[in-house]
């Protein structure tokens, strides 16, 4: 990874923009958010804020040899079986 340094301008409204190469690097498009921090340097942080895409971001995740329907069988079915235990239908 390389690490890209750039002068920004801060205008009237203490807007600012973040150059074409910041952008790429860190891939941040119009629309996301970013957070912003301060270190004990007095040194400004920026990250992209992920956005909650769960089925986007869990992609290729699942490591077990069984399929993800046989595994949510399997526990329901463990939980009807304690439910049956307790007495509860």
């Amino acid at each position: 990874m390389t690490m890209e340094i750039a002068n920004i301008k801060v205008n009237e409204n203490y807007q600012l923009t973040i150059p074409k190469e910041i952008r790429n690097e860190i891939l941040i498009e119009a629309g996301d958010e970013i957070e912003m921090a301060v270190n004990e340097k007095k040194e400004v942080i920026i990250c992209k804020v992920k956005k909650g895409r769960p089925v986007e971001d869990s992609f290729g995740i699942w490591t077990e040899e069984k399929s993800g329907i046989d595994y949510v069988n399997e526990i329901r079915d463990e939980a009807e079986q304690r439910l049956e235990e307790k007495g509860v239908e």
